[in-house]
């Protein structure tokens, strides 16, 4: 999930109108603190796909103080990887924060380690959909296209997947967003980040998923064609 050629896009777009994105607005939540580190089951975190439909519209670039739309990026695809390392990064940060036993894959060096390898109770993997953002450049008119400020909204639906069953055993929508009210450089990756982040927060706060990284008996959720396995 980039922000594709935001120069060329303001560049070819100027003096043009576009309609905004409707962000769906959330408020933050409370993720809940493991019980104990020792006692909660061990998670990896296996990989996002970002599902919608070719063309459908995603990103408005706004330029100017006034932060007047300019130009729209569309998705190129009806389904793809979400391979920004930010998000993995985000998930680990996020549970290990609340005190959740999370593989720590990112930077280990090994590039060939299959994440279906790793000792783990669960692997948990999210569907992306509806990611919508505004991201305004107010001083694109001196060619600064590097900071900005916006918004960004998503929603992910978690599935968490038992080794030992081999098959998702829970799913949970969540609601994903953020908001850079001050400039700040590069805006839309860091509007990504947060708004995936918050989902993963929602995720955290889920009682029945914390239920489940204490030890709840577990059943295989009833297959809808959505488990994107590698």
């Amino acid at each position: 999930m980039k922000i594709w050629g935001v120069v060329a896009a303001l560049a070819a777009f100027v003096g043009a109108c576009a309609p905004m994105q409707e962000i769906e607005r959330v408020p933050e939540v409370d993720p809940k603190m493991a019980e104990t580190f020792a006692s909660t089951k061990a998670i990896v975190y296996e990989r996002a796909i970002v599902r919608g439909e070719r063309g459908d519209s995603t990103v408005t670039l706004q330029a100017g103080l006034a932060c007047v739309p300019q130009a729209q990026a569309h998705a190129r695809s009806g389904q793809y990887a979400a391979t920004d390392q930010e998000y993995e990064n985000a998930f680990q940060e996020e549970f290990a924060r609340a005190g959740y036993r999370v593989a720590q894959t990112v930077g280990s060096g090994d590039l060939f380690t299959d994440k279906k390898d790793i000792p783990a109770d669960f692997r948990i993997a999210g569907v992306v959909t509806r990611p919508k953002m505004n991201v305004c450049f107010p001083m694109a008119g001196f060619g600064n296209f590097s900071t900005g400020t916006g918004e960004a909204s998503m929603t992910v639906e978690w599935q968490v997947y038992s080794n030992t069953q081999r098959a998702v055993v829970y799913t949970s929508v969540q609601k994903g967003y953020a908001k850079i009210a001050s400039s700040m450089p590069s805006p839309s990756r860091e509007l990504w980040r947060e708004a995936f982040a918050r989902a993963v927060r929602g995720l955290l706060a889920d009682q029945k998923f914390i239920e489940l990284m204490n030890g709840a008996p577990t059943t295989p959720v009833v297959s809808r064609g959505s488990h994107p396995r590698g």
